[in-house]
C-alpha cells in the first residue's frame, strides 16, 4: 500500500504499490507461485522462503551439516532425508536456533526485502516505509542481507531509510478490510447516490 499525507494512494486501477513481481535475480532458477522467475515473491514470501530451505537440504542430498536427524515441528532434517512437513514456522525456529541453511534462505529473503525497499525510497521518496505481516520475521533474521541490498541498490545521494517494523495480528486484517470499505464507500458511494444532472433536466424540461 501506498500513501501520501494520510491519504491511501490506490491509483488508476487499484494498484499502486504492487512490486510483488518486481526482478531480483535475472538469472535466478526460482520462479514464485505465479510462473515469474527470479521475482520478489519467487524469495520474499513464507512459502517461497520454505520452498528455498527445502531445496538447501535436498541440494546438499540429504546431509545434515551437524550429521544426524534433529526433530522440528513434525518433520525431520535432512540427515533423516524427510522435509515434506517443514512449514514457515519450523523455518524460524531453524534459523533462530542455528541451522545454516534456514540462515541462508532468511538472508535470500531479507536480501529480496532489501531491492524492494531501496526501490521504493528511490522512486516514491517516502517519509518512512513500513513493514508489517504474518511474516516479519524476515527483517529480524535476514537483516544482513536486507541491509546490504539496500546500501548496494538505493541511490547514494538519498538520506537514510528509515523501516517502520510492526507486528500484525490477525484483527488487523479484519480492521483494515473495513476501513478500505469505508474509504471506498465514502469516496465513491456518495457520487453513485447523486442525481444525474442531465437527466433532472431531462425531466424538468418534460414537466415544464
Amino acid at each position: 500500500m501506498l500513501g501520501a499525507s494520510a491519504v491511501l494512494v490506490t491509483g488508476a486501477h487499484g494498484r499502486a504499490g504492487r512490486l510483488d513481481h518486481l526482478l531480483i535475480d535475472p538469472d535466478a532458477r526460482r520462479r514464485c507461485s505465479g510462473g515469474r522467475r527470479g521475482c520478489v515473491s519467487a524469495y520474499l514470501t513464507n512459502s517461497a522462503i520454505v520452498a528455498g530451505l527445502r531445496d538447501r537440504y535436498q541440494r546438499r542430498g540429504g546431509q545434515d551439516e551437524r550429521g544426524g536427524q534433529h526433530e522440528r515441528g513434525g518433520y525431520q532434517e535432512p540427515g533423516g532425508g524427510e522435509t515434506g512437513g517443514l512449514d514457515y514456522e519450523a523455518a524460524v525456529a531453524l534459523a533462530r536456533d542455528g541451522d545454516p541453511d534456514a540462515i541462508d534462505a532468511f538472508d535470500e529473503a531479507g536480501r529480496a526485502l532489501g531491492i524492494l525497499v531501496a526501490t521504493l525510497d528511490d522512486t516514491f521518496d517516502p517519509d518512512k516505509v513500513v513493514i508489517s505481516g504474518d511474516g516479519i520475521a524476515v527483517t529480524e533474521l535476514g537483516s544482513t542481507g536486507c541491509d546490504a541490498a539496500i546500501s548496494q541498490h538505493r541511490n547514494p545521494a538519498n538520506g537514510p531509510v528509515t523501516m517502520d517494523v510492526e507486528p500484525f495480528e490477525f484483527t488487523e486484517w479484519a480492521r483494515a478490510g473495513a476501513i478500505l470499505a469505508i474509504r471506498s464507500y465514502l469516496a465513491y458511494g456518495t457520487q453513485r447516490n447523486s442525481p444525474d444532472p442531465d437527466r433532472t433536466r431531462c425531466v424538468d424540461s418534460r414537466t415544464g
